[in-house]
């Protein structure tokens, strides 16, 4: 990941709002023959409640639909109640053949399945809205058709394109230029891929692990690529929009759109727990070592910190582009323990594309601890509240 110096692929699982491949531990298909009273029984899924609904069979198998409330095997549970509907298909002799447990954030059941050479069909109930539907009422009707074949294609959670520094929640909104994270299921071929890398063009790729992105049809580029987490830049080209759909492409297929909401600029300071609370990922003055609770800033000090979403640059920076050190249109206002002190330098991180850094100086008078608390504001725009540990 190209965010900011020593970080990872942030995995903030409880984020995720996602479709899901499973089915449930105890829910079983059987299949009789006039050889023996059981040919065959599949057992599967996760150690939680669960249950089969229906059961179809074609020239190619069985269909098993019911409900899923837990997590299956390297898979998040997507429901809250009663939980995710599922089907799930099986051959005789090799066993499962795929598996698609998809649901709302309210909860699922699936309760009929059928099956004929263009797919599987499931229908059910939902207390929830599947991406592009509305709900009407408490409990709706649903039909969905699965592939009964291949993987299943990528799925955007509801509400997750956020900053990728703050992780405020939907709806709140990203800027152009800015690093956002992408939360989903099987939203790339199924490798972690933890950096990108600047092709020949000057560019950071808009490929990685399989995984492709589009926001309002412009290709994103793509910091790291993980089965339920993608990094990208949100293109300096959607400056002036309020909204845009995000897609996200792997194998040939494509997701639903998903809605994020823009603006001119939403600052997230990035934080060492990558969970945008806690600790500032901030440098000394010497641009090098970290500031940590064994090494505290000092009052007078100016240090760096590292944001996302500042807004544009002077003179312009083109989407994917490395930054010279390109500063920031709108100088922010850096509160440290309640002290309002004006940047010395905002900007892009040499180097870096979607990455801010702000070098300002801890007030002489200012407060010391462990956890002094530091919030950057731009543009009316406050970011997310972190922690510094400050000495004297």
């Amino acid at each position: 990941m190209t965010c900011f110096p020593g970080s990872t692929p942030k995995g903030k699982i409880f984020l995720f709002r996602s479709a899901f491949v499973a089915f449930s531990l105890l829910a079983f298909l059987t299949l009789a023959d006039q050889a023996q009273d059981t040919g065959w029984v599949r057992q599967f899924g996760p150690a939680s409640y669960h249950s089969g609904m229906a059961v179809a069979v074609d020239t190619r198998g069985s269909y098993g639909a019911g409900y899923v409330g837990g997590n299956s095997p390297g898979q998040i549970h997507n429901g809250g109640g009663i939980g995710d509907a599922l089907t799930r298909g099986h051959e005789a002799a090799r066993g499962e053949r795929w598996s698609r447990q998809f649901g709302t954030a309210p909860a699922d059941v699936a309760n009929g399945v059928a099956a004929d050479s263009s797919g599987v069909y499931v229908t059910g109930y939902t207390l929830g809205a599947f991406p592009e539907q509305a709900k009407a009422g408490v409990q709706n009707t649903f039909v969905a058709r699965l592939q009964a074949s291949g993987p299943p294609p990528p799925f955007l959670s509801e509400g997750g394109v956020v900053n990728n520094a703050s992780y405020a929640p939907h709806p709140a909104p990203v800027s152009p230029g800015s690093i956002a994270a992408v939360f989903g299921t099987n939203l790339n071929d199924g490798s972690t891929v933890p950096s990108s890398f600047f092709g020949p063009d000057g560019k950071l790729a808009t490929t990685l692990g399989g995984a492709s992105v589009t926001v309002n049809g412009i290709p994103a580029p793509l910091f790291y690529s993980t089965p339920f987490q993608l990094g990208i830049q949100i293109p300096f080209e959607l400056g002036g929009q309020s909204t845009a759909q995000v897609v996200v492409t792997t194998g040939g297929q494509s997701s639903a759109p998903r809605t994020v909401n823009l603006d001119t600029v939403a600052p997230g300071i990035f934080t060492t727990s990558q969970q945008g609370i806690g600790r500032a990922v901030a440098l000394h003055q010497d641009g090098v070592s970290l500031i940590s609770g064994q090494n505290p800033a000092r009052l007078g000090e100016v240090i760096t910190l590292f944001a996302t979403g500042l807004g544009a640059t002077s003179p312009p920076l083109g989407t994917g582009e490395a930054s010279a050190g390109q500063p920031t249109l709108s100088s922010p206002t850096v509160f440290i323990g309640g002290l309002p002190v004006l940047a010395e330098f905002s900007g892009t991180a040499p180097g870096y594309a979607g990455l801010n850094q702000i070098n300002v100086r801890i007030p002489a008078n200012g407060a010391t601890g462990p956890d002094v608390p530091v919030v950057l504001a731009v543009g009316g725009k406050q970011s997310n509240p972190v922690v510094l540990p400050i000495a004297p």
